[in-house]
């Protein structure tokens, strides 16, 4: 009994030194343009404030949108998720649009329910998008999904009127928040 206890505190340890690991890898990617500006959106998901966020109010009102149908999917499709609210960024500028999603737990996700769940990101985020009028809608679009880990997920292509149209890029793992880093480039004064 007391080998099943040492061996259970030296798992949990060793997870724990392997997350702290992680999350250490993930922090120390090199910059790039637009790398500070993701951050600091990045880091206003980590707070218990708004669950829709942006860069400006349209983007305020398009992340509402998408945080809501992911919070009704994840009830829907994923059992034994999270009570924990979904939270959104959405950064809208000229034509580049990138939603950043908090998913509660997505740690826990195995590589193909993250894959369905970003599967279903991707096919919202077109409707949510077309709300906008036709002239202001943006050409590239950008989801990242991520919990404590940043953006293990990360999916980017063009905005289109067929929902089913794939992305042109699919990212997986920590490296993969450097393809948000576009998104986030100011624009040129």
């Amino acid at each position: 009994m007391k080998a099943l206890l040492i061996a259970g505190i030296v798992l949990v340890v060793a997870l724990a030194l392997g997350i702290t690991l992680l999350y250490r890898q993930a922090r120390n990617l090199p910059p790039g343009p637009g790398s500070i500006e993701f951050q600091n959106a990045s880091e206003k998901l980590d707070h218990d404030g708004d669950a829709a966020l942006g860069n400006n109010p349209k983007a305020i009102e398009l992340a509402d949108r998408m945080r809501n149908i992911m919070e009704s999917m994840r009830q829907k499709y994923f059992t034994g998720s999270s009570n924990s609210r979904i939270a959104a960024y959405c950064q809208l500028s000229g034509d580049n649009c990138a939603f950043l999603i908090y998913v509660p737990g997505l740690y826990k996700y195995d590589a193909e329910s993250k894959q369905k769940l970003a599967e279903m990101a991707w096919v919202s985020v077109q409707p949510v998008l077309r709300h906008l009028p036709a002239q202001e809608r943006p050409a590239k679009v950008a989801i990242g999904l991520r919990d404590g880990i940043p953006y293990d997920v990360v999916w980017t292509g063009r905005v289109t009127d067929n929902p089913l149209l794939d992305a042109d890029e699919k990212n997986y793992g920590i490296e993969s928040r450097t393809k948000l880093y576009p998104f986030f480039v100011p624009p040129r004064k």
